[in-house]
Order: C-alpha cells, then structure tokens, then sequence
C-alpha cells in the first residue's frame, strides 16, 4: 500500500523558483488515515530487512558533556531541560513541543557516540529500544516526515556505535526500524505540511538511499525534486526563519557528502542552495554566534551555527536573503528587508524589523515565538509590535503591501559614518502610507542614530486617519533600562556592564513591559523602549540617538 503525492509536490526547476505548491489538507488527512492502518504497517515490512552500504557523516559533532548530563538523566534540547528522565525522557510530563522535536529527531546520538564506550553503546541501545515501544507506529508527530528523516540519517550515521557487540536482537529490531523508516519516507516525503519540511525529508530520502544502495534508477529525480524544494528556501520565498535555516542546511550538506562519496556528477543548482543559505545565516549572525530571532526563530547554539556555515562558500552573495546588516566596530545592526513569504497564513508582520548587538551582548531584538503552537501569546507574536519596529497606531503590517511592491534598501558612506536606508508601502493600503527607516552608525561604532518617517503616497482605500507613529525597540533580557534627568534619555545598561545611552527629542518615551522568546521558545520577562509621535501631516518624522558611554559608570 503506497501513498504517492509526488505529481503533486514537484515542480520544474526555473532560474526564479517559487515555493512548490502545499500538499491539500484533505490528502494529508487521507494519508494518515491509511498510515494508522494494521495494513499499511505490515506492507513497511515487506522486501526483509535492508543493508548499510555507506554511512553519512555528521555534520555536527557531539559532545561528551552532553552525553554525560544525559547519562545522569539530565536531556536539554531546544533550550528546555527535562531532569530525572532516567527512563524513557519522552514519558516525562509537560514536555516542550521543540523538546519533543529533538528528541525524536535523535540527533543526540552524536553526543552518545562521542562519549564512546560500552556503557554508552548499551544505555544508547537500551533508549532506541524503549523509543521502538512507544513510537515504533505511525503516530502524526514523531514519524512527521522531516522529523522522521532525521531520525534515520541518524540512526544510519551512528549505526556502527550501535552496533558493536550488540545483543542479537537488537541488530534485528534496528534494522526492522531502519527499513521502516525508509519505506515509509519514500511515501510520505512529499506530503510534508511546509517547504523547510519537505526539503529536510527529500533530502534525508537521497540520502539514505545512498546509504541503503537502493533506487539507483531514480536518483537523479530525487536530486530534481529537492533542488526544487532547496531553491525557493535558499532564496527567501519559501521561509525567512534563520533557525530554519539552519535546520535545513545540515541535511543538503549530508546529502551533498552522499552525492559525492558515491561519484554521482556535481550538482551546481544544489551547491547554490547550499552556499546561499551559508551566506544568508551569516548575514544573521550576531557578535555572539547565535542567529538573530525573526520569523519564529531562536538564538540557537553557536557552536552549531559556526560549524554548519563553515561547511559553505564565504563568498556567496546574501542578497537575496531578505535581510541585510550595517556594522561598525562591534555594534551590529540586521534588518529585514521584505515581508511575510508568499503563501504563508500565518506569516510574520515583521517588514523592516531590526536587532542590534555590540560584540557578544544583545541591544534590541524580536519578542521571537512562544514554544507552544496555540494560544494567544504565539498570534501576538506574529504582530509588528512584537519587533523592533516602526509602527503606526499599533496596526499590523499588510502582508499585501509588504509583498506586493517590496522595500527598497539603500546604503552608503558619509565621512566616517555608514548608512543604511530601508523603505516599504506595507502600510499604503490601509493609510496611503510609505514608511522609512534609516540608520547611521559612526566609524567606530559608538553611536547609532535611526531616523523613523513616513511620506504619502497616494490615497488610502479605507480613508483612515493616522493618529500616532510609534517606534518600538524591545530590549534583551540581559539589558536594564533606567530614566535618567528629566526623563528624556534612558541608561542601557548590557550584560557585560556597559553603558548606552537612548533618547529621542522628538517623541514621548517610555519603558514598557515585554517578553522574549528567543532563548528556544521559553518566555523571559524584559522592556521595551516605545516612542510616540503623533501624527501632524503625511510625512511625520523622529529622531532617536543610541550613543555609549565613555567613561561613565
């Protein structure tokens, strides 16, 4: 019994792709159905258990503290830590969706296999067995098509770890799971809910196909389907999450290492893809390693982050992207430069939306996204006033404005200072409205001064009046805000004890509460700055000042 979605996931390869069109929520709905089945468990069976022929190389090398917490029944993925989990850790209560995520991905395993040894072998066996107990059906979550195919190129990679001095039976369950694993991606692959997940279990796919010596007819349509899938993410149509960035980029690289190991020619339209997004995590890339937090994204590990992108071209241009980045000296400012990406329900109002760090310490950042994937914090989330950002009277960005013209980004020198300037009609539709950022960072990076401003642009298709345009810069868990005088400037005070100056002449300021999520989805209480300029004619402007101080405690 098959499942076979693939005349409707593929699509020709273009110099301009977009996104591959989404599965229909009925077909995926009517492939669940089947795949709960007695019937169609039975049919993954079928052709005897499978050989490794070649094993993939990890990407990410593990860590052998990790491995040691673990041990003591201690497991942290995605930021959350699940302790006493001296069982099965995913029978524990109350766990993270993102944890649950990582878990069954089994990445982990790295970590095991470079304690080494046979008391990790055995505890690594012992946890893959209870995991074949609770999870060795279809079930929607754990056997999710990207999830699941990470979880076999895993498996596949640490297969020798496992296997040494095995007890017989569990040589027979681990490939059972192997061969059902495989099977079941060769169906399922395609009906993957989103673009980042498609392409993660297409790759997986190619790549344990390598690794099983199987389907060798059809390899060269795998490669065209995940390159058709790679692209669009790879250019910014198909996801501008930085995390999911760098979710995906492992799995081409693997799948790219498969390619080459088994002396299949070389493919440019993949490497492209590759270098792309290498160039694009770069481009987010903070002064301490970790990711900046757009579009539901987290800081992530900067280890992870700095050995993926070394596996990439420095010299791929990040232009496509939809971000670019000013710096000065140490302070680091990345905006975003388009909106939501096209057919995304439930995209991010966040056009335009900056952070700023200096060195290894956060400035400004997104409130980023709530673990959980329902509730009112998660849709808050998703407004522009959960960025760092220019908005006007509190109203979400139109994704039509956003999408429809663009935004234009211009940058240039002025003496010793830098210059960036982005602009876009997100807000035409509703206001008849232009809105413009620009920033000056000085040469040495002490001073950042933003101009914030709007400009007509025609008439708006509602008639609404503007009242206020309001200027939101929320600040990093690790950063104090205090008045200082008459209120008019704001002490910054970092993390690591320097001190900032804000101030904005032009508006009122305030420090209001806000919350952040960008430290894997867990809420952390911190401020904000907010500064309100009401609107005197179509073309309202302010100032605000971002300067260090030198020599003041």
């Amino acid at each position: 019994m098959t499942v076979d979605v693939e005349a409707e996931t593929s699509s020709p390869i273009s110099a301009t792709s977009g996104p591959a069109p989404k599965v229909p929520r009925w077909r995926r709905h009517l492939a669940s159905t089947v795949f709960r089945t007695n019937v169609y468990h039975a049919s993954l069976r079928r052709g005897g258990d499978p050989k490794i022929v070649w094993t993939p190389h990890s990407v990410v090398p593990g860590s052998a503290t990790k491995a040691n917490a673990m041990f003591q029944g201690r497991y942290t993925f995605g930021g959350h830590t699940v302790e006493n989990a001296t069982e099965a850790p995913w029978r524990q209560t109350d766990l993270a969706p993102s944890w649950m995520r990582h878990c069954h991905e089994f990445a982990w395993l790295a970590d095991f296999a470079t304690a080494d040894g046979a008391t990790a072998r055995r505890q690594t066996r012992e946890l893959i067995r209870r995991w074949a107990l609770d999870f060795g059906r279809w079930t929607p979550a754990a056997w999710r098509p990207d999830i699941l195919g990470l979880r076999l190129v895993s498996w596949l990679t640490h297969a020798d770890f496992l296997l040494i001095d095995a007890e017989p039976d569990f040589g027979e369950t681990f490939m059972r799971l192997i061969g059902e694993h495989y099977r079941h991606l060769g169906h399922a692959q395609g009906l993957a809910e989103s673009a980042p997940q498609r392409c993660v279990a297409r790759a997986s796919f190619l790549t344990a196909s390598f690794a099983l010596g199987r389907r060798l007819a059809t390899y060269d349509r795998q490669i065209d389907r995940l390159i058709t899938e790679a692209r669009p993410i790879a250019e910014g149509h198909a996801t501008r999450s930085p995390s999911q960035w760098l979710r995906i980029l492992p799995s081409l690289l693997v799948a790219r290492d498969a390619l080459r190991d088994a002396g299949k020619p070389h493919v440019a339209l993949l490497d492209d893809s590759i270098d792309r997004l290498g160039a694009a995590l770069r481009l987010v890339t903070h002064g301490d390693g970790g990711l900046a937090v757009f579009h539901g994204g987290n800081e992530e590990d900067p280890e992870v982050v700095a050995t993926v992108v070394a596996r990439t071209k420095k010299t791929t241009s990040s232009d496509a992207s939809g971000y670019t980045r000013l710096q000065q000296g140490r302070l680091r400012l990345i905006a975003e430069t388009t909106g939501p990406v096209l057919l995304d329900d439930e995209g991010f109002a966040s056009t335009l939306a900056i952070e700023v760090s200096i060195g290894r310490e956060r400035l400004f950042v997104n409130c980023g996204c709530p673990d959980d994937v329902r509730g009112a914090w998660r849709d808050a989330s998703r407004a522009t006033a959960a960025h760092s950002a220019l908005v006007i009277d509190d109203r979400n960005q139109e994704r039509t404005g956003a999408t429809a013209t663009g935004p234009n980004v211009l940058r240039g020198d002025e003496g010793d200072n830098t210059w960036l300037e982005i602009a876009t009609s997100s807000y035409a539709n509703v206001f008849g409205l232009r809105t413009t950022r620009r920033f000056h960072i000085a040469k040495d990076g002490h001073e950042l001064v933003g101009e914030e401003r709007v400009h007509e642009t025609g008439s708006a298709s509602t008639g609404a009046t503007p009242q206020n345009l309001v200027g939101r810069y929320h600040l990093h868990p690790n950063v104090t805000a205090t008045r200082l005088g008459d209120g008019r400037q704001i002490l910054l005070r970092l993390g690591n004890g320097t001190g900032w100056i804000f101030e904005a002449a032009e508006g009122a300021t305030e420090i209001e509460e806000s919350i952040y999520f960008g430290e894997g989805g867990k809420p952390r209480r911190t401020k904000q700055i907010v500064v309100t300029r009401p609107f005197e004619n179509k073309n309202s402007r302010f100032v605000w000042h971002l300067m260090r101080m030198d020599g003041r405690t």
